[in-house]
């Protein structure tokens, strides 16, 4: 997930996200992504505080619905 702030437009904060469909429901089961420094990608439920250093975690967020809530 890539979380980066907008420019703010009359006051109004906006943010962008990256967002992957999971088709083959692989990722369901895990809270994160990790990257290490040779880009090594793996999925894990824990942050281990010594891999804070080495590598980059990313939580993975469930989105059951795009639609606006009425």
């Amino acid at each position: 997930m890539n979380f980066s702030p907008l420019q703010k437009d009359d006051e109004v904060n906006q943010f962008s996200f990256d967002v992957y469909f999971d088709e083959a429901k692989e990722v369901r089961k895990y809270k994160y992504i990790s990257i290490d420094k040779n880009s090594k990608i793996e999925y894990t439920n824990d942050v281990s505080e010594k891999d804070l250093q080495n590598k980059a975690y990313c939580l993975i967020l469930p989105v059951s619905s795009f639609g606006v809530p009425a």
